[in-house]
């Protein structure tokens, strides 16, 4: 999801939504929405998500 979205969504600024993003990478220890998204899997804070019929 863009950051834009995201913001409208939460009623943030760009800029706040883009600093709590920055915070969280530091905090993971990575450098992209996709590694995070990886890494939150591995630590169990999000669960996969299964395709419909499997």
């Amino acid at each position: 999801m863009p950051t834009k979205s995201i913001a409208r969504e939460l009623g943030l600024s760009e800029h706040t939504v883009k600093e709590y993003i920055g915070t969280l990478f530091q905090a993971l220890g990575v450098h992209n929405r996709t590694e995070a998204v990886i890494t939150g899997i591995r630590l169990g804070l999000l669960s996969p998500l299964q395709r419909k019929g499997s």
